[in-house]
């Protein structure tokens, strides 16, 4: 219904929302096409809990990403653009 729930009894039985809206459903199913549907593993309500189910396997999907900053630009550059972001955050 769209209210927060603040009875940790019934958090188990709750909905988790996707965070930031539509961006955050987004970046949800990024994650989901990745770790889910590449990776051959278990996908949305096919995946195992972590707190129950013992019976049957988690099959949870991990994927792993590395890129080379330096195909895009200096590495100095990239630390020096990233540490002037975590200023401007912070």
């Amino acid at each position: 219904t769209g209210v927060p729930v603040t009875d940790p009894a019934q958090a188990s039985s709750s909905t988790l929302l996707p965070a930031a809206g539509p961006k955050g459903f987004g970046l949800g199913l990024m994650v989901e096409l990745l770790a889910g549907v590449l990776t051959g593993a278990g996908m949305s309500s096919s995946v195992g809990s972590l707190y129950k189910d013992f019976d049957r396997k988690a099959d949870n999907g991990h994927f792993f990403l590395v890129i080379d900053i330096a195909r895009f630009m200096p590495a100095d550059m990239w630390q020096e653009r990233a540490e002037w972001l975590v200023h401007e955050i912070l």
